[in-house]
């Protein structure tokens, strides 16, 4: 093939990648060990484990298991990691997760600025069926079908300034210990506008 005809080729995928939204990846996040997160029993939350998972995974070696057990009501723990600052404005995250014993009813992210206030916080419950993972995928400052997100009025954080990132996850019932398998954090550049 001559040189002109792969240059146009190249052209033609550059083209064609543009339009179907490309994204540059701002900040992405495997899951292999657990050693920079830090864990917090949540509401109703009284136990809480986590591990590196090196069977189930979507993407580089592993993925986070974490098991938490509820008391009296459905419970949630928290799971989080510092970061450089970092604006999210406008951005696209997502990362995947899967229930492998079907007791999760949601699971969330939030954003907390430099100063520690929340700058965004978003929940998705429609997770799929036990075993399987699921893309939970959130543009900032909105929220599709299926998802939650918490309007913050007052003292709110700065989302240019972001400093952590918490995930969240909650058990479908009390007295429950649930099981959340994450993997493949990514924050992508804004939505490419048709």
């Amino acid at each position: 093939m001559k040189k002109a005809s792969l240059v146009g080729m190249a052209l033609i995928g550059m083209t064609m990648a543009l339009q179907a939204g490309a994204e540059e990846v701002i900040l992405a996040e495997g899951f292999e060990a657990a050693d920079n997160f830090k864990t917090e029993n949540g509401y109703k939350c009284t136990d809480i484990k986590i591990r590196a998972d090196k069977d189930e995974f979507q993407e580089g070696n592993g993925a986070l298991r974490i098991a938490w057990t509820s008391s009296d009501a459905s419970g949630a723990f928290s799971l989080s990691r510092e970061v450089k600052p970092l604006d999210i404005t406008g951005k696209v995250f997502s990362f995947m997760v899967m229930s492998p014993d079907g007791k999760v009813m949601n699971v969330g992210i939030e954003f907390y600025d430099s100063s520690g206030k929340r700058a965004d916080e978003y929940r998705q419950y429609n997770i799929s069926g036990a075993g399987q993972w699921t893309n939970v995928k959130f543009t900032q400052g909105k929220a599709e079908r299926g998802q939650w997100r918490r309007e913050i009025k007052e003292q709110s954080g700065d989302p240019t300034k972001v400093t952590r990132i918490t995930f969240r996850a909650q058990t479908k019932e009390s007295n429950q210990t649930a099981e959340l398998i994450l993997d493949d954090f990514k924050i992508t550049s804004e939505e490419v506008k048709k």
